[in-house]
């Protein structure tokens, strides 16, 4: 992938995420662009500091980790938190490997592990239900009536999840900031694939997975698997379009890029349904981030086996 093709993904992405940033700040308050404009200010200080201390050559910033991360967290966790988990996100995967470009993984998804397996409770008691109004948000600070733990847990009242889906699609059902609407995200998503600003094929394989493992595990036992109504909740639909597809990261050949999807979207089903962190599809953008090299490397061996024989 060229530098400049890149460069225009990440400005691409950078730009996508405003209007999700215009309807969860309206829902959630103020607090959410405040965080944007820390993370931004943090995130370049760190790694300009990082640049001159190292005599690095590395062009350009991981301005697009530093736009998502936000997005991602609860609503109402603490700043200072919030800040500690994303600099630790950028030094851990962007400063130790030599500067934006040659992180193998995502920046946002390492804070946003470090956030929930450092600051569990404060992590759990971050959700919040939004502002009755999507415009109420632009006046206040943040809302702060709290929900039981992670969103998803809701849905283990089955007798209530018909009572979910209105709200959800409206935004008046508690959130990460990035998924305030569904369908929005979802929009902006598709768009970003059409203009190639995310992998398509990542994307597509992660989804297709994703929901073919679901509808396995639905058939095999229906009564422990949730209702499909769960998948508008968290972050499986801006994992798919925003941070798994990230060209940066993602696998680097056409296969890998298919079967990478695959990993995260076995996982990200496993993860749901069977983890103690329901709402933790981000473990799966790690594992397949993870695993890309490998499985590229897997994928050129054969070409290149298959390639010997044939000449």
């Amino acid at each position: 992938m060229s530098k400049y093709r890149a460069f225009r993904s990440d400005i691409i992405l950078s730009i996508a995420a405003a209007p999700l940033y215009i309807a969860a700040t309206g829902r959630y308050g103020l607090r959410i662009t405040a965080l944007l404009i820390m993370t931004c200010a943090a995130g370049f200080i760190l790694e300009f500091l990082a640049k001159t201390i190292m005599h690095s050559k590395v062009r350009g910033y991981s301005i697009t980790a530093w736009v998502l991360f936000p997005l991602i967290i609860p609503p109402a966790l603490p700043i200072w938190m919030a800040l500690v988990s994303f600099l630790f996100g950028i030094l851990a995967s962007v400063v130790f490997f030599g500067g934006h470009g040659r992180q193998f993984i995502s920046p946002a998804a390492v804070g946003w592990s470090f956030a929930l397996l450092s600051f569990p409770a404060a992590f759990g008691f971050g959700w919040t239900y939004p502002f009755s109004s999507p415009l109420t948000g632009f006046t206040r600070w943040s809302a702060m009536v709290p929900t039981i733990d992670d969103p998803v847990t809701l849905f283990s009242v089955p007798d209530r999840i018909s009572e979910f889906i209105q709200p959800i699609l409206s935004g008046n059902f508690p959130q990460p900031p990035a998924n305030t609407l569904p369908l929005l995200t979802l929009i902006i998503g598709l768009l970003l694939l059409l203009l190639r600003a995310s992998d398509t094929r990542t994307a597509f394989s992660f989804i297709i997975t994703y929901a073919a493992v679901q509808a396995l595990l639905a058939g095999i036992a229906p009564e422990s698997t949730p209702d499909p109504t769960v998948h508008l909740v968290g972050l499986p639909i801006f994992t798919a379009f925003f941070l798994l597809p990230d060209h940066r990261t993602c696998a680097r050949t056409f296969a890998g890029r298919w079967l990478s999807g695959a990993v995260a979207g076995i996982s990200g089903v496993l993860i749901l349904n069977y983890s103690s962190f329901p709402g933790g599809i981000i473990f799966a953008v790690l594992l397949a981030n993870v695993f890309s090299a490998i499985i590229d490397e897997g994928v050129l061996s054969i070409k290149y086996r298959r390639a010997h024989e044939r000449g």
